[in-house]
């Protein structure tokens, strides 16, 4: 029991003297976790964008129910710049979030 406590008191130790540095990471699925979610809520973002920006009108002189599909490029360009937030608070929460999932993943990976 002494030596478990000993052993346990030094990994303690170690792991509060690892919390002061600087935390580090030097596997590649962390930086490829991280990107990958930094695309996907880009690429979620714009889509949404595009979506607002399109119009669907019925194709003139068809009998059926064809659609022309029209995006509006300053519509477009509208709608992107008003997608962004400035609130750094908004953007230090998101990429803490993807740091936290992405060392998560790497964590059970191993």
């Amino acid at each position: 029991m002494k030596l478990r406590c000993e052993d346990t008191t030094k990994n303690l130790k170690q792991i509060l003297e690892d919390l002061k540095k600087y935390p580090i990471n030097y596997n590649h699925y962390y930086t490829e976790t991280v990107e990958k979610r930094c695309m996907d809520r880009e690429f979620n973002s714009l889509a949404v964008c595009v979506e607002n920006a399109t119009t669907y009108t019925l194709t003139p002189e068809c009998r059926s129910t064809h659609t022309f599909t029209h995006v509006d490029p300053k519509r477009l360009r509208r709608e992107i710049s008003q997608s962004k937030n400035p609130n750094m608070d908004i953007h230090s929460c998101k990429s803490a979030l993807d740091g936290l999932l992405a060392m998560y993943k790497v964590c059970t990976t191993k």
